[in-house]
C-alpha cells in the first residue's frame, strides 16, 4: 500500500513535470496540419528524446516520448517497481481522477495549441522497471475549451 501511494503521487508529479518540460520544444505553427503536423510532431519528439531519458523524482524516470496512432506519448519508467508490485488499476484510476486538472492545466498552454487545433491527444504511459506496462492515461485535448 505504502508503495502504491508513492507511486501514485510520483505520477502525478511526472505529468505535470512534463507538461513543463517539453512546453518550449512544442512551439509550432498553429497552422500545422496533415502531413506537416506529423512531421512536425515526430521532429518534436526526436527534439524531446535528445535530453532523455531525464529523472523526475526519486521514483520516476521519463525515457522517451513517441508519436502513435496521432498521438503524443511520453514514456515513463517507475524505478524499483515492477508492474506485479503495485495495482494497476488504482493508479489508472487516481489518474482518471486527476484528468480535469491536467487537462485544464494543459489546454491553457500556449505552445501546444497545433496540437488543441488538431484534436491530438497527449497520452501518459508509465510502466515497471522490467518494461512492463503499468497504466495509461489519454488527455483528449478535443475537450479544450
Amino acid at each position: 500500500m505504502k508503495k502504491n501511494i508513492l507511486v501514485i503521487w510520483s505520477l502525478i508529479f511526472m505529468a505535470t513535470f512534463s507538461i513543463n518540460a517539453s512546453n518550449a520544444k512544442m512551439m509550432v505553427s498553429e497552422n500545422a496540419t496533415g502531413s506537416s503536423l506529423s512531421k512536425i510532431m515526430k521532429d518534436v519528439s526526436a527534439e524531446v528524446n535528445k535530453g532523455l531519458p531525464i529523472m523526475v523524482d526519486a521514483a520516476t524516470k521519463l525515457e522517451s516520448t513517441e508519436i502513435k496512432n496521432r498521438t503524443f506519448q511520453y514514456n515513463y519508467k517507475l524505478i524499483g517497481v515492477t508492474a506485479s508490485q503495485v495495482d494497476g488499476r488504482q493508479i489508472k484510476s487516481v489518474l482518471e481522477a486527476s484528468k480535469p486538472a491536467l487537462l485544464k492545466q494543459i489546454c491553457g498552454l500556449d505552445a501546444i495549441k497545433p496540437l488543441v487545433k488538431n484534436s491530438i491527444p497527449i497520452v501518459y504511459a508509465y510502466h515497471g522497471n522490467q518494461g512492463k506496462e503499468i497504466a495509461k492515461i489519454t488527455i483528449p485535448l478535443n475537450k479544450c475549451k
